[in-house]
């Protein structure tokens, strides 16, 4: 019970704040029209069809990836305006427990990465992208959303009660922007030809998550990269998930 109040609590607050859910739900959309369109010239690189359809079909995993990546500041950022305020300090005078306060944080951006993830799948499909594995495919793509969001819900939150202000947490968004452009994101690795550039995708895990949903979205469930996607993002959510979990602890 008490997660589930202040998960709600968590969701209200970002949509109180118009700043903060209208970014995530608009400008990933704008960025899929605009380089969807672009950089359609890379379709006629030998061996692009093998990886998708349409170069719009190719960049649409990354809104996902975009979209969850905007829970860092988000809920860092309003983690850190609890501390700065005292709320947290109320809390705990109250029988709410430690961890049902994390827990509904986080429970929050759950609820959130769903909201964009559907509003992504129906924007996408307006604009011709289908899912090639239906409707296992679209829940499939789901629980990606839900995996990531948390990766970087729990990552923002450890930093916010790392740091305790929201400022500190905002400022290392264009280290994650940054993250999304250095992956796969906009070419096939195979594809890729500047030696350092394909090195840096390859270490980067954000890549095997962008090709999973890719692969969920144009291929099929088969693809080795589907399961590889969900291995990285698993293992990225558990990592940052025992982080905040520390950071909470020491806080509370």
């Amino acid at each position: 019970a008490q997660i589930g109040a202040l998960a709600q609590r968590s969701l209200r607050r970002v949509f109180r704040q118009p700043a903060q859910f209208v970014f995530p739900m608009v400008f990933p959309m704008i960025l899929l029209l605009i380089n969807g369109d672009a950089l359609t010239s890379v379709t006629k690189l030998p061996g692009f069809s093998a990886y998708a359809p349409s170069y719009r079909a190719f960049w649409f995993p990354n809104t996902f990836v975009f979209g969850a990546m905007t829970m860092a500041t988000i809920m860092g950022a309003n983690m850190a305006r609890d501390i700065e305020t005292g709320y947290l300090n109320r809390m705990m005078l109250t029988p709410t427990r430690s961890v049902s306060i994390l827990l509904g944080h986080l429970g929050g951006a759950v609820m959130m990465a769903c909201v964009i993830c559907t509003e992504y799948l129906i924007i996408g499909r307006l604009l011709g992208v289908e899912v090639a594995t239906g409707l296992t495919g679209v829940l499939g793509i789901y629980a990606f959303q839900i995996l990531i969001a948390i990766f970087f819900a729990s990552l923002g939150t450890a930093l916010a009660l790392r740091f305790e202000t929201a400022e500190a947490v905002e400022s290392i968004f264009p280290l994650f922007f940054a993250l999304l452009f250095l992956s796969s994101g906009n070419f096939p690795r195979p594809l890729i030809e500047t030696a350092w550039y394909r090195t840096i995708a390859t270490y980067n895990p954000v890549t095997y998550v962008i090709e999973g949903i890719r692969a969920l979205v144009n291929l099929s469930w088969g693809d080795e990269s589907v399961w590889r996607g969900y291995l990285v993002a698993c293992a990225l959510a558990l990592i940052t998930v025992f982080a905040a979990a520390r950071g909470a602890r020491s806080r509370f």
